[in-house]
């Protein structure tokens, strides 16, 4: 393990770049391609973003571990993964994207941020500003 303790910021950063680089490389060797990976194809991007907190909601969105019906039925908290809304699979990628009980508030947040919320915007979206 490298430690950063003690070395000249330039050192520091340097270090970082290097650790950075490495996730990004393991990260694009995984097989799996998960939610998270569809959202943050690029790990450089989350990691040296200057601003952003992670909260509850925002995690459970990220990971897709949360109140979606798909995940709490993988996990056996329910028989069922289909949405309560309609009758299709509730993941983390439908209820954001594409369920038709949300459209109304994602028409507001497009709105508000001047851009469409897909899987493969909303990490610009959230490192905008």
């Amino acid at each position: 393990m490298v430690t950063t303790q003690g070395n000249p910021p330039k050192e520091k950063k340097a270090i970082r770049k290097q650790t950075i680089e490495r996730r990004q490389k393991i990260w694009e060797e995984e097989v799996e391609e998960s939610w998270t990976k569809q959202l943050i194809p690029d790990v450089r991007k989350w990691y040296c973003r200057e601003f952003g907190e992670i909260n509850y909601y925002i995690t459970q969105m990220l990971t897709g571990h949360g109140c979606f019906q798909d995940y709490l039925c993988r996990i056996r908290k329910i028989n069922t993964d289909t949405c309560p809304y309609c009758e299709k699979v509730d993941t983390a990628a439908y209820t954001i994207v594409q369920c038709e009980r949300w459209e109304e508030a994602r028409r507001t947040a497009q709105t508000n941020l001047g851009s469409k919320i897909t899987t493969s915007t909303i990490l610009d979206i959230m490192l905008q500003n």
